[in-house]
């Protein structure tokens, strides 16, 4: 019997990198067993940064948090179906990293997602895709002089209100930045580089206000154009601004909002920073009590304070049990975010802005005491290296 030809040695190499460039993550971890020279070609770091880039597939997937003192963690794709449980994959933590059952996501960057306890005494870098994880330190100091560099130092324990976090990439340098802003007291900087595993305190800040992180809950810095935006309160201004730090050249700056916009949040309303469709947004998800409506203010103009536009509007009345808080629009144009108690929810709108269809995911609803978005990659962390046995470790 004539033995026939191998299909993939038909392809021209340059052929074959190309057509795996544009496949999804999901794919290209299937097909490392394929053969060794696609085994060695997905694992080149080099290719993993090409195929982020021109991926024809990008998937981004929700991190769901089990509220409870269980420590697991599920993972769904945004443009999977809500009715189908399949779609939920559960997700095991890296070992001996997160031993408490109360950790904290508090943040993603291009594939990678950072978690801590509930004591803030380490940052583990996980990437959920491929298993990839490092530990950052992080050290607790009563003296500011304290010189520290390997790692993170924290001077004061009230970590939610005292201080801003936050996680960004730096492509001049391929770096990914932690960044910890002090609000208390001496307003204070500084910059964790996972390539270096050095930590850098930036100097001459200027600022010209105070500020408080007023959330009752955490929530990490929003990663748009090359920096990080926090929503906060300004002692100088007596409202909320969007308050940013520039990762290029390590800048803090100051994005004022406008007057009504302003008042809406000093009534009390709680809004959330996003990036929806490429815009960076402030989103409301209503308030039955009050009886408002879900709302998606846009920035049409980046540092423009004129631009920032109501673009959205959903009356809460139209969405079951009226509470609804939006977190992004799927490529089929659904928008999807979490109901009350954190269930998940889709919600299809004509282009009147009326619900076509309205989808929950019921079964995962005891998992998401949080939940945070994050994109597959394959790339894989700064001066990671493999191990004899297979696994990666790192310095």
């Amino acid at each position: 019997m004539r033995k026939l030809a191998n299909p993939i040695s038909c392809l021209p190499h340059d052929l074959e990198v190309e057509i795996l460039s544009r496949s999804p993550v999901k794919s290209l971890l299937r097909f490392k067993c394929v053969c060794k020279s696609w085994l060695a070609l997905i694992s080149d770091p080099q290719f993993t940064k090409s195929q982020f880039d021109l991926a024809a597939a990008v998937t981004h997937r929700v991190l769901l948090k089990r509220c409870d003192t269980v420590s697991e963690i599920q993972s769904l794709d945004v443009e999977a179906s809500l009715d189908d449980d399949s779609a939920i994959v559960n997700l095991t933590l890296p070992p001996g990293t997160v031993r408490d059952p109360m950790f904290q996501i508090f943040g993603s960057c291009r594939g990678f997602v950072f978690l801590t306890d509930a004591q803030f005494s380490a940052i583990t870098v996980w990437n959920p895709s491929t298993g990839a994880h490092m530990k950052i330190p992080v050290l607790y100091l009563h003296s500011e002089r304290a010189p520290v560099r390997k790692g993170i130092a924290i001077y004061h324990p009230g970590i939610w209100y005292n201080f801003l976090l936050g996680i960004g990439y730096e492509e001049s340098s391929d770096d990914y930045l932690v960044v910890v802003i002090r609000l208390q007291d001496l307003l204070q900087i500084q910059v964790f580089s996972l390539k270096t595993n050095v930590s850098s305190i930036v100097h001459d800040v200027d600022v010209h206000s105070q500020y408080w992180n007023e959330g009752d809950d955490f929530r990490p810095g929003i990663l748009f154009n090359e920096s990080l935006h926090w929503l906060v309160y300004s002692y100088a201004t007596k409202f909320e601004v969007v308050l940013a730090f520039d990762l290029i050249h390590r800048s803090l700056f100051e994005m004022p909002l406008t007057p009504d916009l302003a008042m809406e949040l000093a009534y009390g309303k709680v809004y959330h920073l996003n990036v929806m469709d490429g815009y960076l947004c402030l989103c409301y998800g209503g308030d039955v009590d009050l009886d408002k409506n879900v709302e998606i203010w846009v920035m049409k103009k980046y540092k423009v304070t004129s631009s920032w536009t109501k673009s959205f509007v959903l009356l809460l009345t139209s969405v079951p049990d009226n509470k609804f808080v939006p977190s992004c629009f799927t490529r089929c144009g659904d928008l999807f975010g979490s109901r009350a108690y954190g269930e998940l929810v889709k919600i299809n709108l004509n282009d009147k802005g009326h619900i076509v269809e309205y989808r929950s995911c019921l079964s995962c609803k005891k998992f998401v005491g949080h939940f945070h978005f994050y994109r597959e990659s394959l790339l894989p962390l700064p001066q990671y290296k493999e191990s004899r046995g297979g696994g990666v470790t790192f310095p």
